[in-house]
């Protein structure tokens, strides 16, 4: 699914087409919004974006990479997740990130993490985030995704650009 498959956020994508065509992409983004208005969707098709080997400012859903994202099995993507049965996401989930930043891309330009509920992790792994965001590797990109800007840390939110989906 390309760009222009995506509903109601078209001041989003016009931001990212321009961003990756002038290649001036954020080390850090917050994806913020109500439930279900595609933050996650529009996640995987940024990283599919940045990824793409046949189009510039968007995905062609053949390439190698494209497939390999959509079928969330691409190894420079990586998607970060509360644990079952957990009410946040810990510290440890947090140390594998910054373990795994240090590395370098394996088949793409870039090394994307998705910290899904963002605005549900325990205080200590918004402090371990913290340290990572003050000093961005380079080609890492790190998309944290919350419905709400309220519990998450300042210090974090400075660091990040934030993009604020329409209902």
């Amino acid at each position: 699914m390309p760009f222009t498959d995506i509903l109601a956020q078209d001041h989003i994508l016009e931001h990212f087409r321009k961003t990756i065509t002038a290649n001036h992409l954020s080390h850090a983004y917050i994806f913020t919004g109500q439930d279900g208005v595609g933050k996650t969707l529009l996640a995987k098709e940024f990283s599919k974006a940045i990824s793409c080997t046949e189009n510039k400012d968007d995905s062609c859903n053949l390439c190698h990479n494209c497939i390999r994202i959509e079928k969330n099995n691409h190894p420079d993507i990586y998607w970060i997740d509360i644990e079952e049965k957990a009410k946040f996401i810990k510290i440890e989930n947090i140390r594998n990130l910054q373990h795994s930043v240090r590395l370098s891309p394996v088949e793409s330009d870039y090394k994307i993490f998705i910290i899904k509920e963002a605005d549900r992790m325990n205080e200590e792994a918004s402090n371990c985030l913290l340290k990572t965001l003050e000093e961005p590797s380079p080609n890492t990109i790190i998309i944290l995704i919350a419905n709400s800007l309220a519990p998450i840390k300042e210090t974090i939110k400075s660091r990040c650009q934030i993009i604020r989906f329409h209902p």
